[in-house]
């Protein structure tokens, strides 16, 4: 079955609409002698395969020859595997007392900060709001409840580490929801600090300032690494951990965690105090259980 869908593409400052076909049928086989790959699309008269390696092979439908790169009518796609191979591991996970091997997972409660001044000088200056501190109320409600929680999705996750970043919104954060946790282990890491972490797309019409002169892009990405490595062979149990940062950082890591592209980021919004699930797998799978989710909060409270 085939389908004809548009989709936008940018060239020499213009923008065209382009008519792309995809196919939903797996393609025959047709060279025995070929190593067995996985297919995964096709679009464009371009099958998209997995090799034994876990790498992407483009093969090119009507000539049958493998494309050394992926050609410029193909939209970027996210099944690259390889990428789980660069984190510093990959022996066997450890056996737990029963011989079953470790399928412990990092949960990370990803946790926006509460709004803030935004006409404070410098950082110092820009500190919670009155309505700030009373989404910091309910925001440490829920959190506790999660903690506490029997039964459910958040059944035996413990919240008892907590990070944040060193500005000052999300230090007076950490601060107030610290005090309904059982005794978290705290620290502070700058590089989840807020800053522009590379050019969205569409490209805003203040692109001039995305110029990276601050090296946002490397440090939101080394953050990004430090979250979302992989949980060690060694660890059998789930870990939870409540980060404390920002709107920025938190799209970004959602984006590259799940393998989108990084320029969609500014693409969604997150409000204040509110919650992303983020779970790493040992097998180096990601998934989202809840993205910005401000459920805890009055209406009312609900701000961006």
């Amino acid at each position: 079955m085939r389908r004809s869908v548009g989709l936008l593409r940018r060239g020499g400052g213009a923008a065209s609409l382009a008519a792309v076909a995809y196919s939903t049928t797996p393609p025959a086989v047709t060279d025995a002698a070929e190593p067995t790959r996985q297919w995964l699309w096709t679009c464009d008269g371009v099958q998209l395969q997995r090799d034994a390696d876990g790498a992407t092979v483009y093969l090119d439908e009507a000539t049958g020859e493998v494309q050394r790169t992926r050609p410029a009518s193909v939209p970027s796609e996210a099944y690259e595997h390889r990428w789980r191979k660069l984190q510093p591991w990959d022996t066997e996970p450890q056996k737990d007392a029963n011989g079953k091997r470790g399928h412990g997972a990092r949960h990370l409660l990803l946790i926006r900060h509460a709004q803030y001044d935004l006409k404070g000088f410098q950082d110092s200056g820009r500190v919670l709001t009155p309505l700030g501190h009373e989404q910091t109320e309910h925001l440490a409600s829920r959190l506790r409840a999660m903690h506490d929680a029997a039964e459910g999705n958040y059944k035996a996750l413990k919240l008892d580490t907590l990070v944040c970043s060193e500005l000052m919104r999300a230090i007076q954060t950490a601060d107030a929801i610290a005090l309904s946790l059982v005794e978290p282990r705290r620290s502070r890491n700058a590089d989840l600090n807020e800053g522009r972490p590379c050019l969205p797309e569409p490209v805003p019409s203040h692109a001039a300032h995305y110029n990276n002169a601050m090296g946002d892009s490397e440090r939101i990405e080394r953050a990004y690494r430090q979250l979302c490595a992989r949980p060690p062979p060694s660890q059998v149990g789930d870990t939870t951990e409540v980060v404390v940062c920002h709107a920025n950082v938190i799209r970004y890591v959602v984006c590259r965690a799940l393998q989108l592209p990084p320029e969609a980021w500014l693409r969604f919004s997150l409000p204040h105090a509110s919650i992303t699930h983020l779970v790493i797998r040992a097998n180096g799978n990601a998934s989202i259980r809840t993205l910005g989710d401000a459920g805890h909060l009055p209406a009312d409270m609900v701000t961006r």
